[in-house]
């Protein structure tokens, strides 16, 4: 009588276990009839480990070095950017996440297993670049909505052959409806030396950052691309107006054209990703094709329809501290200069939905 009794015991909870799966899995079906996709993009201010790399200048990012980096530091960093993604999920973690500032494999590796974010159905693609300092952009999906098709890493030439920055990473994949998504990941040659002075390096990026776009256009005039990143440019800057061709939302509608979703946020009083000696800079973007931005009309001689609403900077209270010197408030960094603050980054992610 008990062996029948553990019998039906053990049937009883390997049903609910059934059960349970079962209701997740409508759960994401439920969810995707709201045809939204989630994105994200975070430069994560040095997501480095504990390990050294003899490829890379990572001592400063060693237990012994300058930043005095720690097992327990690298912990607390990766459950902070373990809590960012699921504030800036909202409802549900994010289904494409571009990170930025990330040193190796390992990192993704254990954020995903070791973290809160364990139970969620991410996996990731990364783009090992030639950047010095060994930090560099990647991909998190969900599995279970954006299905890799191929990828490449892209690494841009420079007029100096000395100077080196991160790859560009491109992705392409399946979305639920079986449409093609075309993604790329940057983070631009910073303003390290000047602005002035290190801007060709952004604006040769940025150039051919284009010409992989209008290899696109040319053979599929509707792609759907999205590009995402922190271009240390913003907005209005030659690189991404004029060499990328990124152009306002609030423009008219062009065929095969690319639009900056952070563009009219530039208006904002007191708004940006990152804050430098007191004014708020709108370098972290998402940028969009033109097939992504508005639908196709019904009727040939309609106008397209717009369906993207605005994109959005994430100022979460715990994501910022009180800027002491020039007033207001500041991203609630990990480090000012070479003293440990505990914070989650000097930028603030930006985020985009994108209705299908």
């Amino acid at each position: 009588m008990l062996y029948l009794h553990k019998t039906k015991f053990v049937q009883i909870r390997y049903l609910l276990k059934y059960l349970t799966v079962c209701c997740l899995l409508l759960t994401a079906v439920f969810s995707w009839a709201e045809r939204q996709l989630r994105v994200v993009f975070y430069n994560t201010e040095n997501f480095f480990d504990c390990k050294d790399d003899s490829l890379t200048r990572d001592e400063d990012f060693l237990p012994g070095g300058s930043y005095a980096w720690s097992p327990k530091r690298f912990l607390q960093k990766t459950e902070q950017l373990a809590r960012v993604l699921a504030v800036a999920g909202e409802e549900s973690f994010p289904h494409l996440v571009g990170l930025a500032e990330v040193e190796n494999e390992d990192c993704l590796q254990f954020l995903l297993r070791a973290s809160s974010l364990k139970n969620v159905a991410y996996r990731y693609i990364y783009a090992e670049s030639a950047d010095p300092r060994g930090i560099d952009v990647c991909l998190l999906y969900n599995r279970f909505v954006f299905k890799p098709l191929a990828w490449e890493s892209i690494r841009p030439s420079f007029s100096d052959e000395n100077k080196k920055s991160r790859d560009i990473l491109y992705v392409n994949g399946l979305l639920p409806n079986e449409q093609v998504l075309h993604v790329f990941v940057c983070h631009l040659p910073s303003r390290y030396g000047g602005v002035k002075a290190s801007e060709k390096f952004r604006r040769q990026a940025a150039g051919q950052l284009r010409a992989r776009v209008d290899s696109l256009f040319s053979k599929e005039p509707n792609a759907l691309i999205l590009i995402m990143g922190d271009f240390n440019d913003e907005p209005c800057d030659l690189s991404l107006s004029r060499d990328l061709g990124a152009r306002n939302p609030q423009e008219p509608y062009r065929p095969a054209a690319l639009y900056n979703m952070m563009w009219p946020l530039m208006n904002k009083p007191a708004y940006g990703s990152h804050k430098y000696q007191g004014r708020w800079l709108m370098i972290d973007q998402i940028i969009v094709s033109s097939a992504l931005l508005y639908e196709e009309p019904l009727q040939q001689e309609s106008p397209p329809i717009r369906r993207l609403s605005e994109a959005k900077v994430r100022f979460d209270d715990f994501l910022l501290v009180k800027d002491e010197k020039y007033l207001g408030y500041k991203p609630f960094r990990t480090y000012e200069a070479y003293r440990y603050i505990g914070g989650y980054s000097d930028h603030l992610p930006v985020c985009l939905d994108i209705p299908f």
